[in-house]
């Protein structure tokens, strides 16, 4: 029976934890149950311009969307199948457009992911707006970001987000890292950092570089134009940070690449709450057969 009690303690305080970071997150968190959001933070009322929870709980994803996505699926129909393929891969991270309270769109990266939730079959929802960052992208796409004028308007359009715009040359190894990216790193905006391309690549995790050069190597080999990838930096602190990158390569006439231009996004926080998440999944599992285990070899 102690060892019963002693499983019930541990998995209320996991619970507790994870209502702690549920209400603290700084990105919007929701749950879903049955295919209806049944709980979501604080951060959601404010991305989305409700007065209350009441507004969205027990609604179908597709509530909050337009009727259909850009890719032309109709929203239900593909949010039914959002969640069947995170219930079958265990997790699953795709792009979304929700709708405002005022009737505005905007892009959501989404990552869904399924746990068990007081011993209730759930999805963990964790909404990132990245609409500011795709039009940012988009931006830098069309110009040759050759003036400091642009690099600064560039950083407007990024101010409120942890991220900071980079530029590669791949002809000649030179960079470009913006104030805000200093900033991100913790340093201050006008210090001085080398502008080449080892300033990024000497902060890098160790067990990360390979395989992100081995990313951007195929994805020149394959002449694509947008790369993605995700890594740990050392801040000016010592510490490691997660980082998001996004990025589009430009090719001249001839098929040769010789520009990448993007933008990093500090998903430390994101990264702890996922960990959390898995963590906490892994743990109430454990608890529940040792539980039933304990049970058994009492009868």
């Amino acid at each position: 029976m102690n060892n019963i009690n002693h499983s019930c303690t541990a998995e209320i305080e996991h619970h507790n934890a994870f209502e702690t970071l549920f209400e603290n997150s700084l990105d919007g968190i929701l749950i879903i149950e049955d295919g209806n959001f049944v709980l979501c933070n604080q951060t959601i009322i404010d991305m989305l311009g409700y007065k209350s929870k009441e507004e969205l709980l027990n609604l179908h994803p597709s509530k909050l969307s337009p009727e259909f996505q850009p890719d032309g699926r109709e929203s239900y129909e593909k949010a039914e199948e959002m969640m069947q393929l995170a219930v079958n891969n265990g997790k699953h991270r795709f792009e979304w457009v929700h709708t405002k309270a005022n009737n505005e769109d905007f892009l959501v990266e989404v990552t869904l992911t399924p746990i068990t939730l007081n011993n209730r079959n759930v999805i963990h929802v964790v909404w990132k707006d990245i609409s500011k960052e795709k039009e940012t992208l988009e931006a830098l796409k069309a110009s040759k970001l050759s003036n400091l004028h642009l690099k600064e308007r560039m950083e407007l359009a990024l101010l409120g987000y942890n991220a900071g715009v980079y530029e590669w040359n791949l002809l000649d190894n030179s960079a470009y890292y913006s104030p805000q990216w200093k900033e991100m790193m913790g340093y201050d905006k006008g210090h001085e950092l080398p502008g080449i391309l080892s300033t990024w690549k000497d902060r890098v995790h160790p067990d990360d570089i390979e395989a992100i050069m081995s990313n951007v190597q195929a994805t020149l080999d394959a002449k694509e134009e947008h790369i993605e990838t995700t890594h740990r930096l050392k801040h000016a602190n010592g510490q490691w940070i997660w980082i998001l990158g996004r990025g589009i390569i430009q090719y001249d006439h001839n098929g040769k690449a010789f520009r990448m231009v993007g933008i990093h996004t500090d998903i430390t926080e994101q990264k702890a709450i996922q960990l959390k998440v898995d963590q906490q999944a892994q743990i109430i599992e454990h608890i529940h057969e040792s539980v039933i285990s304990t049970i058994i070899k009492a009868l």
